[in-house]
């Protein structure tokens, strides 16, 4: 490969042109890589300085593209390596019985990952079709990402899984934006500061708009930041008096949890627990996301738990306090995995 020539006037350094210049595999080994190192910024890992590298590269990649169809592969290809490093967990579940589930490993990872790639792609193929440029380009492609976020969070039962905002979890000042403006806004700003470093090397910007466009966006990360040191500063971090908790945990296997014949043996279990010595100590009592599988109406706080499992429920509630419980609610035949306080009367006081 010849040496790059000197960048000329108001033109990027010509390095970022290789990356735009890939081609078959190399494209779409690239993206991949991309889309894995985005997966890394993410928990439990929480590097969140690869948004910055793969992000930009992804808009390069994408520069590179000679039509919207091309743009939508090297998207989908950089979502599939971003969904792959970020839902490998699925084989997990699957390998406690490898004999019998161990074939399903590669439609669990690498199936519903090729699924879910499709919405990196259409933001990709929408963002190369408008022939948008500069910041404006950014700015929708960071849209065009949050709007796929917000859809397969909702279409088809949703699974709102790997939302980019979740990687500031590890940086609590980033965190509070998300108070103002949810997961999705708070991702729609971290896709856009992440993507932003590509107009310094987008071709044909004038310098001035290149670096303009990066200022600003760095000046929103310093502002964000600085707004959510500002507001935990300022938080009232105190303890609440007169809390004592008791925690369940009923350790039943997962092959056991919703057996129907276990339900009642699940039940007793979960309130005797509850009700060992020194009760009458503990205002509030916390069980597990969905520790019985009893269904929940939704209307609260008219609703009450029926039948005579009330009185026995009512019996594991602190008599000035509360039950909080993981149980399945049911709206109108939609089930949905919620969290509900539960009364002394036995009231559904509110659901989550």
């Amino acid at each position: 490969m010849p040496a790059a020539l000197p960048a000329a006037a108001g033109e990027p350094a010509r390095w970022p042109a290789v990356l735009a210049r890939q081609r078959g595999w190399r494209r779409r080994g690239a993206a991949i890589l991309l889309g894995a190192l985005a997966a890394a910024a993410l928990p439990p890992v929480h590097a969140i300085p690869l948004l910055w590298v793969a992000f930009p590269g992804l808009l390069l990649l994408m520069g590179g593209a000679q039509n919207w169809r091309q743009a939508l592969w090297i998207g989908w290809w950089f979502g599939f390596g971003f969904f792959v490093a970020g839902l490998y967990w699925l084989a997990w579940p699957l390998s406690l019985d490898i004999v019998r589930f161990g074939w399903m490993i590669p439609f669990a990872v690498f199936g519903i990952s090729g699924v879910l790639a499709i919405f990196p792609a259409a933001a990709a193929a929408l963002t190369h079709a408008t022939r948008m440029r500069g910041i404006a380009r950014v700015l929708l492609f960071a849209v065009a990402w949050i709007a796929g976020e917000w859809l397969r969070g909702h279409l088809f039962t949703g699974f709102p899984w790997n939302l980019v905002a979740t990687a500031w979890a590890a940086l609590e000042p980033m965190m509070q934006s998300a108070s103002l403006v949810g997961a999705y806004g708070l991702g729609l700003v971290t896709v856009f500061l992440a993507a932003a470093p590509a107009l310094l090397c987008e071709p044909g910007l004038e310098r001035r708009n290149r670096f303009a466009g990066f200022g600003a966006a760095l000046a929103l990360l310093a502002g964000l930041w600085l707004w959510g040191a500002e507001r935990i500063a300022g938080a009232d971090a105190r303890p609440v008096e007169g809390v004592r908790l008791r925690l369940v945990q009923g350790n039943i296997e997962q092959s056991l949890k919703w057996d129907a014949s276990r339900r009642e043996q699940t039940f007793a279990h979960y309130v005797a627990l509850t009700r060992q010595p020194g009760l009458d100590r503990i205002t509030h009592v916390v069980w597990p996301e969905t520790a019985i599988d009893y269904r929940f109406v939704s209307d609260y706080p008219a609703a009450r738990i029926a039948g005579e499992r009330l009185q026995r429920l009512v019996a594991a509630i602190p008599p000035n306090g509360a039950l909080i419980l993981g149980a399945i609610r049911d709206e109108r035949q939609q089930w949905f995995n919620s969290v509900h306080v539960i009364g002394p009367d036995g009231t559904v006081r509110a659901t989550y």
